[in-house]
């Protein structure tokens, strides 16, 4: 079962724009490599949402998924749940939406017998309005073991993964 998390964010962001990144999030303008997660908010140009930004290492276990769509049944769904959760914006229609899912990855440092987590992070927007929505099942570790991070053989200790969007200050993240 998918414990859920519903958050509406100010992003803007449209297809050609977003990058599915390996370490739990999406990134807007450019990819972001760093595998050490930092406190939001984040220095530069850097726009993202992050669904658990952590030391993620699918080498070793677990996959990386990644879907656009705009197929009317998907779109159906995604805008039935934004008007669910989000009254104040009956006139809603999702055209965009894409989902990125990790699935029962591991941390750097992990093996094919530590710990994985599995987690997915969905945008959709009309064009002007954006949502994120969160989603979690099997949240088992937060810390990869580089020497950065400082986590131990369980993923635990160290510096913690982070769950959060960075909102573009006065203009879309594009």
């Amino acid at each position: 079962m998918w414990m859920e998390t519903w958050l509406v964010s100010n992003l803007t962001f449209s297809s050609p724009s977003q990058q599915v990144n390996n370490n739990g999030l999406v990134s807007f303008l450019r990819e972001v490599s760093q595998f050490t997660p930092v406190a939001f908010p984040i220095a530069g140009d850097r726009r993202v949402v992050a669904a658990f930004w952590a030391d993620v290492d699918n080498r070793r276990a677990g996959q990386v998924f990644y879907r656009e769509s705009k197929d009317p049944s998907v779109l159906q769904r995604a805008t039935a749940d934004v008007k669910r959760y989000f009254s104040e914006f009956p006139e809603f229609t999702a055209t965009w939406i894409l989902i990125s899912t990790w699935h029962k990855v591991t941390f750097f440092g992990g093996n094919d017998f530590t710990p994985v987590n599995t987690f997915q992070l969905v945008l959709i927007t009309n064009g002007e309005l954006s949502f994120t929505i969160f989603q979690y099942h099997d949240i088992t570790w937060t810390t990869g073991m580089h020497a950065s991070s400082g986590g131990n053989l369980a993923g635990l200790g160290g510096i913690a993964a982070q769950v959060r969007s960075q909102r573009c200050p006065h203009k879309p993240c594009l």
